[in-house]
């Protein structure tokens, strides 16, 4: 999973001409059977099939995890859809968060509990 999510990223970056730090994957959790998605071409991303869930089971009218009643058998989960766009992702926005804390506690002298990671 980490090799396909990297290769989309990295070609998109490629053909928009932007930095890979600008550009976050979108997840998309498709409705549609396997067959109808492979027919529809997509122009920037990756449709992911074949996953499974061990130990829990895909609600597909709520579109949420669900327990699985035999935890032995793995649960097929729905295509995915991975898109990438430009923006910053949820835990970018979170350190960024921290870093400003991290900033306020320097200028009032306080040690600095909060690890900044570039």
């Amino acid at each position: 999973p980490q090799a396909v999510a990297s290769a989309t990223t990295v070609n998109y970056c490629r053909h928009e001409l932007v930095g890979i730090e600008t550009v976050v994957l979108e997840h998309i959790v498709l409705d549609a059977e396997v067959p109808n998605v492979v027919r529809v071409p997509i122009t920037d991303g990756a449709y992911v099939i074949g996953l499974n869930l061990v130990g829990a089971g895909w609600d597909r009218a709520n579109r949420v995890l669900t327990h699985h009643e035999d935890m032995s058998l793995p649960a097929p989960f729905p295509a995915l859809q991975l898109r990438p766009k430009q923006g910053k992702s949820q835990l970018q926005e979170l350190f960024a968060g921290s870093r400003a804390q991290l900033e306020k506690r320097k200028q009032r002298g306080r040690r600095a509990s909060v690890v900044e990671m570039a």
